[in-house]
């Protein structure tokens, strides 16, 4: 019994990049630490920089440890798993929560003995059209496009089965935004905040500041796009983030560059830089990182940034192109003016497009290093790049390699693989936003009982991390508050390790995201091992295509391969003869995940 897991390869169906990026990352699920759980001691000590378990949970005792939904092998982590589609792929494991037990009734606003009240906030129309175009949400009946009031409803009902509710239902309202400028936004707070719910999911990829910072501030839970660490800081433990943690990216980026690039040759630039000792620069999104933090961990190896630039974006992996091309011209200009040879890029597609277009108007040929955000270095955004250019870029990767599922886990991995295990194969609507629904799961199961936005924090910050093995290239580091060796509390899941990788303008290869040919590869070193914070080594082999790889072929070796977990329990999901729920959710309307005891398939009550 047992597997291991991942999802970096990302997915098999052409649903457009994003969807499956960002919908993919968050939902790798593999063992954490290799520390061996004894199921007949007292409890079990927390991992390395986890927070001490919400007592009602049980988290470590012999009452979660010993329950048969509980895979205690040490692969397994510190706690246990339970099942998900996949063996011991669910969440740590928590005690049985049976009939008549208490929870404590009202424990927080929004809270009653019975029901959690969430709201889940639709983009605005503008908003809407523009994320569908990169990732409309898809029926997976027929494959065409559905609706963001589909793919939550829907999502929901897939996985709560695999995380306890402690008695109470989740009672989702939708609300469409009534627009995207700070006035309609301040309007949005006070009607949502007149529901009184204890959290509100915000699906919109392209942010939403002002409304989320009004809710948090407003002592409400709020997940959403775009939160930097400094507000999910100031405003704890209230603010929450969807994707990715752009500091996260920003710490390893720093650390790969001081050990491998300070004090050298700019080799891998183009002839009119390659001689000269590396002089950087850096172009960052307006408040995407703290500057701050990164220059300070630069100067831990005696680097230093020359020239700073920033720029306003709206958000998404694609960018603003007229923003771009305003900014760009004056970017280059001042950058290599200043002998700037190596330019770090905190950036989306438009802003890298622009750049590097200008830099060749102005025959300038520095070094570009990525650094993970945006998913900028995705083959099919690459892609397009000038090749004179994008042949001098480099950096970290949050993605890796293209690798297709083994068939005989095709219908068991994620993000099918839940819904074919509840809804039955080839029914729901799935999207790519939807990382706020794992969270307000993963926030009640670890809470326990007793919910209240402290225990919600400090329950999965308590969570021990997934991934991160060495051994398995596919499976990210990922992990909220300080246990993925963060040195700050993580308020998104991560990931928090990154693959070492360069671009290759002039090779066909399969790309993540799409799966599809493209007329771009990206190159990963040693098997595309991932680093997180303090694992970066020196003497990366960056343009050393002996040593890298642009498609895996096949399972890590040393790996364990995973192992589908068994059906839903007969009668008990659509699945398996249920005729309730039925797949989708009306838009405006309201609908409750109800609660299920010992969960659907295990023999715990």
């Amino acid at each position: 019994m047992g597997a291991r897991r991942r999802c970096s390869r990302v997915a098999r169906r052409s649903v457009g990049f994003v969807i499956v990026v960002v919908a993919c990352l968050p939902l790798v699920v593999t063992a954490g630490p290799a520390v061996a759980a004894d199921s007949s001691s007292a409890s079990v000590k927390p991992p390395k920089g986890a927070a001490k378990p919400v007592a009602g949970t049980g988290m470590g005792t012999p009452a979660a440890m010993d329950d048969p939904r509980c895979n205690t092998e040490a692969r397994f982590g510190p706690y246990g798993r339970w099942d998900t589609s996949l063996v011991g792929a669910g969440p740590a494991c928590v005690r049985p929560f049976a009939d008549g037990d208490k929870n404590g009734g009202a424990t927080a606003p929004g809270v009653t003995a019975d029901s959690v009240k969430v709201v889940a906030v639709i983009p605005a129309a503008q908003h809407l059209n523009q994320q569908n175009n990169a990732a409309p949400p898809r029926d997976y009946a027929d494959n065409e496009i559905s609706t963001l009031e589909n793919a939550v409803h829907d999502y929901l009902f897939a996985y709560k089965d695999f995380y306890e509710q402690w008695g109470r239902s989740i009672d989702v309202t939708f609300y469409t935004a009534t627009g995207i400028d700070e006035a309609a936004q301040r309007a949005d707070y006070v009607a949502i905040s007149a529901m009184k719910p204890f959290a509100v999911m915000n699906f919109d990829s392209y942010g939403g500041d002002v409304l989320m910072s009004q809710l948090a501030q407003d002592k409400i839970l709020v997940n959403g796009f775009l939160t930097s660490k400094g507000e999910s800081t100031s405003l704890a433990p209230y603010r929450w983030m969807a994707g990715i943690d752009a500091d996260a990216a920003a710490t390893s980026a720093a650390e790969a560059i001081g050990k491998n690039l300070v004090g050298k040759k700019a080799e891998f630039g183009g002839d009119d830089v390659k001689d000269q000792t590396r002089k950087f620069g850096l172009v960052t999104i307006e408040d995407q990182i703290d500057l701050d933090g990164f220059e300070s961990t630069l100067g831990k190896y005696k680097g230093t940034i020359a020239v700073e630039a920033s720029y306003p974006a709206q958000g998404d992996a694609l960018g603003d192109p007229v923003v771009a091309q305003q900014q760009a011209p004056t970017i280059v200009q001042r950058m290599k003016d200043a002998g700037v040879t190596t330019v770090a890029l905190v950036t989306d597609r438009a802003m890298n497009q622009a750049l590097m277009e200008n830099a060749e108007s102005q025959d300038w040929h520095p070094e570009w290093f990525f650094t993970a955000t945006g998913y900028a270095d995705l083959p099919v955004l690459a892609a397009g790049l000038p090749e004179t250019q994008s042949e001098h870029a480099f950096g970290i990767s949050i993605i890796g390699p293209y690798f297709e599922t083994p068939p005989d886990l095709v219908d068991s991995y994620p993000p099918e693989g839940p819904y074919n295990w509840f809804w039955g194969k080839g029914q729901g609507t799935y999207s790519g936003v939807l990382s706020g629904s794992t969270w307000i799961l993963a926030g009640l199961h670890y809470a326990g009982p007793k919910l209240t936005p402290k225990t919600f924090q400090q329950g999965l910050f308590s969570a021990p991390p997934t991934g991160g093995d060495p051994k398995n290239p596919l499976s990210p580091l990922n992990g909220y508050g300080r246990t993925t060796g963060l040195p700050y509390d993580a308020y998104t899941n991560g990931p928090a390790d990154f693959a070492p990788f360069f671009m290759d303008p002039y090779t066909t290869a399969v790309s993540p995201g799409t799966a599809t040919e493209t007329e771009h590869a990206s190159w990963y070193m040693n098997d595309a091992r991932r680093y997180g914070a303090g694992q970066w080594p020196k003497n990366i082999k960056w343009f050393d295509k002996s040593v890298s790889i642009n498609v895996r072929d096949s399972y890590p070796a040393g790996a364990a391969l995973p192992e589908a977990a068994p059906p839903c329990a007969q009668g008990m999901c659509p699945s398996t003869g249920a005729t309730e729920p039925t797949p989708g959710a009306a838009a405006g309307s309201t609908f409750s995940i109800p609660p299920t005891p010992g969960a659907v398939g295990s023999t715990a009550s």
